[in-house]
């Protein structure tokens, strides 16, 4: 009788034990997602913001760019392949600026 209670209680130890071990893996996990991807997450967050930024810029830098070449190329010369090129450059500054 005294053999099956320890036998109970030594499984019980057991048990406790695997418990424990499995708690603590769970809580090193939580500390390393904490610790690390919290600020990974923010690295990336931050990256997208520059890069979006940088997007809007080229954006206009290009845009200004397509007028100022439009008016020069109008100004230097006369025709009406210029009006249709005038028109080309101005279409494709629209498609860059909607994507």
């Amino acid at each position: 009788m005294f053999d099956d209670i320890m036998s109970g209680v030594n499984g019980l130890v057991e048990d406790t034990k695997e418990n424990l071990l499995n708690a603590r893996k769970s809580l090193e996990k939580n500390l390393i997602r904490m610790c690390v991807a919290s600020p990974s997450h923010a690295t990336s967050e931050t990256r997208k913001t520059v890069l979006k930024t940088m997007e809007q810029t080229h954006l206009q830098e290009l845009e200004g760019l397509c007028t100022s070449y439009t008016a020069d190329l109008s100004t230097a010369v006369k025709g009406q392949w210029v009006t249709k090129a005038k028109q080309s450059i101005t279409d494709a500054s629209k498609v860059m600026n909607k994507e």
